[in-house]
This record gives structure tokens, C-alpha cells and sequence, in this order.
């Protein structure tokens, strides 16, 4: 617990609990006797012994106070935490101009110590070293992107003594003075991260107008620390355009979000989504300057929130975002989607799609509705829409053949499986006396509970219409045809004994195939 000793030339600096050291040197053994004087507030019963508890509850409050201020900025880029730093210090304490005046051995022996910064009592303050100690002292415990380090100095400002920092970002440093930027008039430049031109072992700033101020290393700072950490950067530094994150559907093919990154720097830099307890990550794409993302999700996903993070080289940066958010934002202000009638179509059909879709499935699977946020239709389909689908799909293309004959195979069923894609599956049913594996054309066959199950896989909101067939091979061949979303859908919309929910889903569904086709030209 005890502070930056420079008589000693240590570097190591905790929260300040001892206000004073002195020592003596014993000639014939190299050893050194050191007396501690303990900070008045924290002395037990004389001034070289310690009041633990007080010290104990203190040394709480700060640390947890430390922590809180990391963790709050931990997100933030390596050039915001620095400033949040600064700005958090200046939040918490004022400049103590009793104390300066008294001296560092008086009562107010406190106000030299970043304690007095993180103890939570407002009626305590600092003075520089308590500034810079604090800002140091955050900084040595924070993890950075890239090679941040944090150094004290001393020396004088104008005639006076003072204590600064020294930050190094790379292989360049900078100055920053937190208590000379405490409380300036608004207009004025802070000193943070500064660089500039030294003259001998000085550097002047300007904060505005004709107020200058020069620091100047005294012999203790230059014998400590080496040139390449005290001679400043030639310029200020400067700090990074601002990231900036926008938004669009994955209109056409599956349903997700893409985030474009504007204003990147780390060609290595990726982004992590979490949706509905599962992660994903993506390592990106150029976008026409920008870096690309995309999170897809499921029917049942498209009103929940995407937690996604982007990392970079100069640190985090997150948001929360969903399908049905653009959605709304889309809708209400159609420049987003450039005023393109086949695209408002689309977001229109997406959203009536993730609303009957999730309304089936949760008839389906009543166990589920309270985990998932509920979408919102727009166009408010009615039985109307069932008689559209069911015309646009009576032509006999999407009948489904499945002619078995003499193989084996007793029949064949198939189901929808709505993901962020559609994926197809067929089932074939083997007859009791069929003791083969089938093998498919183009398709791999797998066993699922003595069914024999083809996976069409991963179909694009236009490709729901596509139609394709197999060749199956078991005790003799047989051809499955017309095989399509549009096929299934068909079976539903004229079923007698499906739900009216079921068929809104299928009907949603064969708007959106259309939707998404007429938006892509197909």
C-alpha cells in the first residue's frame, strides 16, 4: 500500500494508505531500515501504525469504484477509454487549492493520493499528484488493444512543482495533464494526449487563445525515464474517424441483418452475434469500401435482438439490433430502401412471413410462444390471400410425385424446415420386409427413427418456387418429382383437415417467394 517512492527510483504505486517514507542506510550491511508514516485518516493508535479497519473498508471502496470505471468503458475504443478516463476523474474530485497551499506533510496529506479520487466522499480532492495517480492508476489496470502504457513524471509547470503523465501509444508519446483540463471554459483545448517540439527538457501548450502553459522535466523525471518515453510525439494525436454501423436485410435469399462498418481500420477485424442463447461469428466482407457482417436468424428469431460486437485492433464496439427493428425503420421512412416499391414489398412480405410462420409454429409447440418475441404482420393477410396462394399454385407442376412401385419403400412424406433458409425434407417410409439402405442421387440419406430422411437443403426466400426431383435407389429405382416449398405448401392450402393458421403460414410463404423474386428479377 504504499505510493510511487522516486527517492528510491520504484515504480510500483497502490492507493496511498502511507503519506510519508524515510529511511537510513547501515554502512557495514547493505541493509535498509525504513519508517512508514501512516496518512492521518488511516492511523491506528500513532502515526506509524495502521487503523485496519478503516484501511480495510477504504481499499474496498476504492477498488470496487476502479473496477466499476474499467468496466464500464471496457467496450469503448483504446482513444475513448483514455478520454472517459480523464473525464471520469474530473467528475469525481476538484483541484484542492487548501491543500497545495498547506503542503504535502499537512493534515491534508490525502489530496496528494488517487484515494481521495475513488473513496466515494465527496468532500474529498486532490491535487496534481492525486490527478495523475488516479489516471495512471486506471490505465496499469485496464487491458487495451493496443501497446497502451502509462507513465508518472514531475517537474515544474510555469515555476511551480508538478506532476503529469506521460502516455505511449505505439511507439509514440503524449502528454496528459487531467489536472490543468479539470473545469476548463468551454472553447478551450484540453491536455490530452498532446505532442509538440521540445526544447531542452520543455513543452509548451496552448489550451486557447494566449493560454500557455510549459512543463518542464526536473532531474529526477529524466534520470528515470528514457528519451524515447519523454520525447513527445511531434503532433497531438489523432484519434480515429468514429466507427460507424449501419443496417439492411438480407432482402432476396435468407433472413438476417447485415452491419456495415464504416470508417475500419483492422482488416483482421470480426464480429460476434448472440441471438437466442447460440453464437455465431463472421469474419467479414468488402462492401463497396465498408467491412459486411451478417447474422441470420429463424422465423421464430426475427423479433428478437441481436447482441453483436465488433473487434478490432483498437478495442469493442457493440450494439443491439433485430429484423424486426429495420423492419419498422424500414416501413416508416422507405428512403432506407431507396423508395423501391419491390423492396417495400418484400419487407412487407417478411414480416407478414415471420408473424403466420411463428403463429403455426407456435400452435404446433405451445410450449415455446413465451421464448420468442412475437412479430408484427403488416399486411394483414385474410382469407382472400389463402384464394391467391391457392390459384398461383394449382398448376399441376407442384403436385408431388412419388410413384414407389415394387422398391421397398412403402411411401413418401415431406415436411418444411424454416430456418433462415427453407430446407426440404422427404421421408421414405420402408416397407417391413426392406432390410437396405437406399441411396439418393445428388442427396445424402440418413436414418431418423427407421426413416430413411433427404435433406433439399438451403433454399433462398426465391428458390421456394424451384423445383427438382431424385432418383432413389433401394430395391428398384423410383423418381421423386416436383419436389418444392410451393409443392408442400400446396398440401397444406388444400387440405381439409390442416389449421387456418397453417394455411396463413403457407400463404405468407408464397407471398414472400413471390415478393422476393419480383425484388431480384425472377
Amino acid at each position: 500500500l504504499v505510493y510511487t517512492d522516486y527517492t528510491l527510483k520504484t515504480n510500483t504505486m497502490q492507493i496511498g494508505i502511507y503519506s510519508t517514507i524515510t529511511y537510513f542506510v547501515i554502512t557495514s550491511d547493505p541493509v535498509y531500515t525504513m519508517t512508514f508514516k501512516v496518512s492521518t485518516p488511516y492511523q491506528g493508535d500513532n502515526d506509524q501504525t495502521i487503523n485496519t479497519s478503516v484501511a480495510s473498508s477504504t481499499s474496498t471502496t476504492v477498488n470496487s469504484k476502479v473496477n466499476s470505471i474499467i468496466s464500464s468503458h471496457s467496450s469503448e475504443s483504446d482513444y475513448d477509454r483514455l478520454h472517459s478516463y480523464m473525464d471520469e476523474i474530473c467528475g469525481l474530485v476538484e483541484y484542492d487549492t487548501a491543500a497545495a497551499s498547506a503542503g504535502a506533510n499537512s493534515s491534508n496529506s490525502g489530496s496528494w493520493q488517487m484515494i481521495n479520487v475513488f473513496d466515494g466522499n465527496s468532500s474529498t480532492n486532490v491535487v496534481c499528484e492525486g490527478y495523475s495517480k488516479a489516471f495512471k492508476y486506471l490505465c496499469d489496470n485496464s487491458s487495451w488493444s493496443s501497446s497502451v502504457n502509462c507513465y508518472l513524471v514531475t517537474g515544474k509547470l510555469s515555476s511551480e512543482d508538478h506532476m503529469w503523465n506521460i502516455v505511449t501509444i505505439g511507439s509514440d508519446a503524449y502528454l496528459v495533464d487531467v489536472t490543468n483540463s479539470d473545469g476548463l471554459p468551454s472553447g478551450s483545448t484540453p491536455l490530452f494526449l498532446r505532442g509538440g517540439t521540445r526544447s531542452g527538457d520543455s513543452y509548451t501548450f496552448s489550451r486557447g487563445g494566449s493560454d500557455n502553459l510549459t512543463f518542464t522535466y526536473d532531474s529526477d523525471t529524466t534520470s528515470l525515464w528514457s528519451s524515447s518515453i519523454l520525447t513527445l510525439a511531434a503532433s497531438d494525436y489523432e484519434a480515429p474517424a468514429e466507427l460507424e454501423i449501419k443496417h439492411s436485410l438480407t432482402l432476396g435469399d435468407d433472413i438476417g441483418v447485415n452491419f456495415y462498418v464504416k470508417n475500419w481500420t483492422d482488416a483482421n477485424a470480426y464480429m460476434t452475434f448472440t441471438v437466442n442463447g447460440k453464437n455465431t461469428i463472421d469474419n467479414g466482407s468488402d462492401y463497396e469500401g465498408m467491412q459486411k457482417f451478417t447474422c441470420t436468424v429463424n422465423s421464430l428469431e426475427m423479433g428478437m435482438d441481436i447482441s453483436a460486437v465488433y473487434h478490432y485492433s483498437g478495442g469493442t464496439k457493440s450494439e443491439t439490433y433485430s429484423v424486426s427493428q429495420y423492419i419498422n425503420e424500414a416501413l416508416d421512412d422507405p428512403s432506407k430502401l431507396n423508395n423501391d416499391a419491390n423492396a417495400i414489398a418484400l419487407v412487407k412480405a417478411t414480416a407478414d412471413y415471420g408473424h403466420y410462420v411463428q403463429q403455426y409454429l407456435f400452435e404446433l409447440h405451445p410450449g415455446i410462444s413465451g421464448n420468442y418475441t412475437a412479430m408484427s404482420n403488416k399486411n394483414n393477410l385474410d382469407s382472400s390471400d389463402i384464394s391467391t396462394a391457392k390459384s398461383g399454385l394449382s398448376s399441376s407442376n407442384y403436385d408431388l410425385i412419388r410413384n414407389t412401385g415394387q422398391s421397398g419403400i412403402e411411401n413418401v412424406t415431406f415436411s418444411l424446415y424454416l430456418d433462415a433458409k427453407t430446407s426440404i425434407y422427404l421421408y421414405l417410409n420402408p416397407a417391413k420386409d426392406y432390410t437396405g439402405t437406399p441411396t439418393v442421387s445428388a442427396y445424402s440419406v440418413e436414418n431418423v427413427g427407421g426413416r430413411y430422411r433427404i435433406v433439399v437443403p438451403n433454399l433462398g426466400a426465391a428458390q421456394l418456387s424451384d423445383i427438382s426431383s431424385v432418383t432413389v435407389t433401394a430395391n428398384s429405382n423410383f423418381t421423386i418429382s416436383n419436389i418444392s416449398a410451393y409443392a408442400y405448401a400446396k398440401l397444406i392450402l388444400n387440405s381439409d383437415t390442416t389449421s387456418e393458421k397453417a394455411k396463413y403460414a403457407m400463404a405468407a410463404l408464397y407471398n414472400y417467394c413471390q415478393a422476393a423474386k419480383a425484388y431480384k428479377g425472377v
